[in-house]
């Protein structure tokens, strides 16, 4: 689907003038990421989280050409990976890799060793999701 028929469907984020929402299927993760890397789009922003074990997301900000700052898809997640877009967004590599870091969802791309931890982070990782 062309990313102007998907920013249609985008919802509007109160109090955040240009900035609009897309809630994606997982499936369509890297769909997206490539129809806004075909119309020029820059990724800013890649993130995780997560209130519980079952209620995971990961979530980018990217800046298409008209100039306006949109936050297209917020990926549930079921598992503890998402859909890799470092081939089409490099920066993403390490985007994803701070993600694993810091909330324990990980890219599906292999080689996504983890960055250097520090010590007691799987510790506090662990209570973190059991909050």
């Amino acid at each position: 689907m062309p990313l102007s028929r998907r920013l249609e469907q985008a919802r509007t984020m109160p109090g955040a003038p240009g900035l609009r929402a897309i809630e994606v299927h997982p499936a369509a993760w890297r769909d997206l990421a490539q129809d806004v890397a075909a119309t020029g789009g820059r990724l800013l922003a890649l993130w995780g989280s997560h209130a519980s074990a079952a209620d995971r997301e990961v979530a980018l900000v990217a800046l298409v050409p008209d100039g306006r700052l949109r936050q297209p898809p917020r990926l549930g997640v079921s598992d503890d990976c998402c859909p890799g877009i470092e081939d089409v967004f490099p920066a993403a590599d390490r985007m994803q890799r701070a993600m694993y870091d810091l909330t324990g969802i990980c890219s599906t791309e292999p080689g996504h060793a983890a960055l250097a931890a520090p010590r007691g982070l799987a510790r506090w990782r662990a209570s973190a999701r059991d909050a």
